[in-house]
């Protein structure tokens, strides 16, 4: 099997091992066993299991902001882009249940306090997206003349909050009335009406 396709089965396979056991319960030879591969030959692919658990979450924050990104393609209406952007990347976790179960055993994950942020890169690109739409908004007159910066901080943050009450504090339904009423005060405090 060539190296990297092998590369991107180690990494699926860590995945569902983590999902199943959490970072701390797993061991490397959790996941080369289910490999069919030596802990040495695992090795010669990623240099400690930190290493490899902060790939498959990486990769895995990375395919939630691509679909969540996919989803807007050919949408035109800033005021339908925003609102897609907001529920999709709030529902993408009932999509990819190990991600979710990975979260829920290592919920520093999902933080929104920024130095304690261990995937900080993924997560700014998802901050970004949201400041550059609402400068788009702004700009167009579309959106409230708000500190884009300082808004999109608020809304991450408080999706963060919700993702947490929602997915992994045993709230679900009430933690997805309060995203979805969030949502509503959102929208209506955030566009100019016509």
């Amino acid at each position: 099997m060539e190296s990297k396709k092998k590369k991107e089965l180690i990494l699926k396979t860590a995945k569902e091992v983590f999902a199943l056991y959490g970072y701390k319960k797993t061991t490397v030879e959790d996941i080369a066993s289910a490999m069919n591969m030596t802990k040495s030959n695992l090795y010669f692919y990623v240099s400690s299991k930190q290493d490899l658990y902060d790939q498959v979450v990486r990769i895995a924050l990375n395919d939630w902001y691509g679909r969540v990104l996919e989803s807007l393609d050919g949408i035109d209406d800033l005021r339908i882009r925003f609102r897609l952007l907001a529920t999709n990347a709030y529902y993408y976790l009932n999509e990819d249940e190990q991600l979710a179960k990975i979260i829920l055993k290592d919920p520093s994950i999902l933080t929104h306090v920024l130095h304690e942020d261990k995937f900080k890169a993924v997560n700014m690109r998802s901050r970004e997206s949201i400041v550059s739409m609402l400068d788009e908004g702004i700009e167009s007159g579309i959106f409230r003349n708000l500190d884009s910066e300082a808004t999109a901080e608020f809304f991450f943050t408080l999706y963060i909050m919700l993702l947490r009450k929602t997915f992994f504090s045993r709230e679900g339904d009430r933690g997805k009335a309060m995203f979805l009423q969030a949502l509503e005060l959102i929208m209506h405090g955030l566009i100019i009406p016509e």
